[in-house]
């Protein structure tokens, strides 16, 4: 078979071809202007608290402390919206890092310990924000529903820069979650307190009336009158209840001031960062087929443009009725 065949015939895919390789070379030309990407992932498993003891379980019963702190935090899994936060793009930007750096692919190896704000040329509000949106694009977080599992993945254009980032993104999530546990912790504790005194005070007015009664009547247990006997039933049940309550409020306090200074680790680290030692991207053959491809059918349909629009309307005719059929 004959390669050359289908160009002698038709002229323009000669041409067509001919301008998609140059369209593949300069594309080729300008991939190598842009630095390679490098990626790095960290797995990490937020820590519950659902066997806290007996001050969990009780706090749980009474929501005085969020079901032993990170219970809540499990359920409510919010860890993608912080790596995605606006909050730890801008403490991430005002981070220093150390690595190495090439503008280019045949570029220079530069050895470089920045703040990411340098980096990215963050000077002023406006760049500022791009470069946040930007590091949005270099962070993901994914999250199996499964187990629980947290995915972070940093991508940049230096392998050092990329594991920082993940770890870096790690600890500032790491910091979130434990300010909102203190931060919680804080005001349910502020919370228990003042319920605290409340059910004191009514367990005392519940004890002042048993005993008072029980002074009115000294044989309430074993009185022939059944109404006696009732009364001070519901007055024992009464202060019993009281006294419950004051106990489950006062272990509630007691978790709840314990997640207030709380210095737990909230991440357990299932696997490091880890130093990438080959590239993600750009994929630059990928990009130069992509081109070639275009360029050439583009260029293929302009010029046989004519040819294509009578095909198409004798298929229309084709299929259009014939008069008295």
């Amino acid at each position: 078979m004959d390669l050359r065949a289908p160009f002698r015939k038709d002229p323009t895919l000669k041409r067509a071809l001919a301008w998609g390789l140059a369209a593949g070379l300069l594309t080729a030309a300008f991939t190598l202007t842009l630095p390679n990407q490098y990626t790095s992932e960290i797995l990490v498993l937020p820590k519950s608290a659902g066997g806290g003891g007996p001050l969990a379980a009780f706090s749980a019963a009474t929501g005085l402390a969020g079901g032993g702190g990170l219970t809540g935090i499990m359920e409510d899994g919010y860890h993608i919206d912080i790596v995605d936060s606006r909050w730890l793009a801008e403490r991430m930007l005002d981070t220093e890092f150390g690595f190495t750096y090439r503008t280019w692919y045949f570029g220079e190896l530069q050895t470089r310990k920045e703040t990411l704000a340098v980096f990215m040329k963050a000077d002023s509000p406006r760049k500022r924000e791009a470069a946040c949106k930007k590091l949005h694009s270099w962070l993901a977080a994914t999250r199996d529903l499964k187990t629980g599992v947290l995915r972070i993945r940093a991508e940049a254009p230096s392998p050092e820069l990329a594991q920082h980032l993940a770890n870096r993104a790690t600890d500032l999530l790491e910091l979130a979650l434990k300010t909102r546990i203190q931060t919680q912790g804080t005001a349910k504790a502020d919370y228990a307190k003042a319920r605290l005194i409340r059910a004191q005070q009514e367990e005392d007015q519940a004890r002042k009336a048993l005993v008072a009664f029980t002074e009115a009547h000294r044989n309430v247990g074993v009185s022939p009158d059944p109404a006696v006997r009732a009364q001070g039933q519901e007055l024992g049940a009464t202060l019993a209840l009281r006294q419950q309550i004051t106990t489950t409020i006062t272990l509630g306090l007691e978790q709840a001031e314990l997640d207030a200074r709380s210095t737990l680790p909230m991440l357990s680290r299932l696997d490091e960062a880890y130093l990438p030692a080959n590239k993600s991207g750009p994929q630059r053959a990928n990009l130069v087929l992509a081109a070639v491809a275009a360029v050439a059918g583009l260029y293929y349909l302009w010029m046989n443009r004519a040819r294509l629009q009578g095909s198409i309307k004798a298929i229309e005719a084709a299929r259009s009725p014939r008069p008295g059929t």
